[in-house]
């Protein structure tokens, strides 16, 4: 799997409820497969920036690694 990093981050209706989710900066190669579950997004050659928001509403506080 391409350059995967761990983020929290919140929902924007749900600011309060923090999740911790793995993102990649890569893109989905079209084949579903096992390390595709774990993947919550791919950024698809984006920036991914502390305060960017994602997946539509996920709103990225922290990038851990």
């Amino acid at each position: 799997m391409n350059d995967l990093v761990q983020v929290e981050g919140y929902w924007e209706d749900e600011p309060s409820h923090v999740f911790t989710v793995l993102v990649s900066r890569g893109s989905w190669n079209g084949e579903e497969d096992d390390a595709d579950s774990r993947v919550f997004y791919y950024m698809d050659g984006q920036r991914l920036t502390e305060g960017a928001v994602i997946a539509g509403e996920f709103v990225v506080e922290k990038i851990l690694d």
